[in-house]
């Protein structure tokens, strides 16, 4: 649910399930070409940390995913570093 992205008005009326903390159990489509998530993908490194400080002035990804949506953003000068999960999983946590 990319509730970021919505105009105010749909939030305000969504926002009961938005704070409910719930938590879908969705794959993930593929990386999209140009996210640092392709870059990885493509170096084999699976879970891993770059320091991306090393990589200025290069240049490099212009998007991150975010949950389920991605941010345009030139990567490389708005992270200093990034954690790599390839794969994530949603826990049964009982009270």
């Amino acid at each position: 649910m990319a509730w970021w992205a919505w105009p105010p008005q749909q939030v305000t009326d969504h926002i009961r399930t938005i704070l409910s903390g719930t938590v879908d159990d969705t794959a993930l489509q593929p990386p999209e070409p140009g996210s640092v998530e392709a870059a990885v993908a493509a170096a084999g490194l699976g879970l891993s940390v770059a320091d991306l400080r090393r990589a200025r002035p290069e240049t490099g990804p212009d998007r991150i995913r975010i949950q389920s949506a991605y941010v345009h953003t030139p990567v490389l000068e708005a992270f200093d570093g990034v954690l790599s999960t390839p794969a994530s999983t949603v826990a049964d946590v009982q009270p």
